[in-house]
């Protein structure tokens, strides 16, 4: 039986992920990078959108840092209740944020107009693309302005135990065009 709420479904998928041996992490984020890499979507983008892990996501670090000197990535930069993405350039050092994720503070704000394939984290997805984050909605937010965000092709990011057949969501919470998992 799948948790109901959103509350409980978090706290599951956190005890299932702290499960995952560091190998067994590592091996997953292997076969997920390997397939976003493969996305024509994600391929074809001149700007993309990259998250740079905490712990217990998927380990894309090796993955933002070589697309970073290919061509142009923005990273999220949190500030109060407002997050913003800000280009990445190659060699640039990144500082510890919100929530202590590494933000390209010294970065030039891109717009969302100009960002084509954004790779998003969440605690799980299900098959419709419905996305549970961590509760603070920043994408949500983000990607709730249609007439800016709606040509920007979204790809949710997960490890295969959080990619389900239904989970709750409301009416604000941005749905993902794909989820690629292991």
């Amino acid at each position: 039986m799948e948790p109901k709420t959103k509350a409980e479904l978090r706290r599951s998928m956190r005890e299932v992920t702290r499960t995952l041996t560091a190998d067994l992490r590592k091996a997953l984020s292997a076969s997920i990078v390997s397939r976003l890499s493969e996305n024509d979507y994600f391929s074809a983008a001149r700007t993309v959108a990259l998250f740079w892990p905490l712990p217990d996501e998927p380990d894309i670090r090796d993955l933002v840092i070589a697309e970073a000197s290919r061509r142009r990535v923005a990273l999220p930069v949190v500030e109060g209740e407002r997050m913003e993405f800000r280009l990445l350039r190659p060699g640039m050092r990144l500082v510890g944020g919100a929530f202590g994720i590494g933000e390209p503070r010294d970065g030039e704000p891109c717009p969302p107009w100009e960002i084509e394939a954004m790779v998003v984290p969440g605690v799980a997805f299900d098959m419709r693309g419905h996305r549970l984050g961590r509760g603070r909605g920043y994408y949500d937010r983000y990607l709730g302005v249609p007439q800016v965000c709606e040509n920007i092709f979204k790809i949710g990011l997960c490890y295969p135990h959080q990619l389900l057949q239904a989970i709750p969501f409301e009416e604000h919470d941005a749905a993902m065009d794909w989820v690629v998992t292991a």
